[in-house]
């Protein structure tokens, strides 16, 4: 029996202190996701919410991957009130972590 591999956006990037280490290791995740066969979309997290917003609605993930990203935003829970609209699950702490 076959399993389908689920889709995976993965968010990259941000625009902390913390965005050249967080578009390496957003990169690294990418190639690990690509070699294993996943469909992916690798989406840069910048100040243009609507626009990598509209990427992830546009990929039709089954799961969003954000332990990529780093920094106040997505630390403080910002970046998951924004995934919990779009009403898909994401890797990372909830939004009252």
């Amino acid at each position: 029996m076959s399993q389908q591999l689920k889709r995976v956006a993965i968010l990259y990037g941000g625009w902390s202190g913390e965005r050249e280490v967080s578009l390496t290791s957003g990169r690294m995740i990418y190639e690990a996701f690509e070699k294993k066969g996943y469909p992916i979309v690798l989406i840069d997290v910048t100040l243009d919410i609507s626009s990598w917003m509209q990427a992830i609605l546009d990929f039709k993930p089954d799961v969003v991957f954000m332990n990529a990203l780093h920094g106040r935003w997505v630390e403080d829970g910002c970046i998951q009130g924004l995934i919990e609209m779009l009403g898909l699950p994401y890797t990372a702490s909830g939004v009252l972590s």
